[in-house]
């Protein structure tokens, strides 16, 4: 449907973060379902992998991340809190989260 310009793997997707040497432009966080136990902790873990072939205009997406009572639940409860310590910002968020690192685009 997309052509060359996108590329599907299949894997293990910490393993295969770990093994990527091109640039990420856009990671979309979606491994576990928020009723598996550790989906949270995952997800840090490839946000965490991925970090070092994120570039200054790179996007990250959380699923199933909104907010709720002051604070950030979901797949992205522990790992969009590091990145906003990190410099990143929020670009929207409802029952996804998208965070840039740049406030190019404004």
């Amino acid at each position: 449907m997309f052509g060359d310009a996108v590329a599907v793997h299949q894997a293990d997707s910490v393993a295969y973060l770990r093994t990527r040497t091109e640039p990420i432009d856009v990671l979309y966080v979606d491994s576990l379902d928020t009723t598996e136990k550790g989906h949270a902790e995952h997800a840090l873990r490839e946000t965490e992998t991925a970090l070092a072939r994120m570039h200054d205009h790179s996007l990250i997406v959380f699923d199933d991340t909104p907010w709720s009572a002051g604070a950030w639940i979901g797949k992205g409860a522990f790992a969009v809190p590091l990145l906003l310590e990190r410099g990143w910002r929020v670009l929207y968020a409802g029952y996804q989260v998208v965070l840039t690192r740049t406030d190019q685009g404004d």
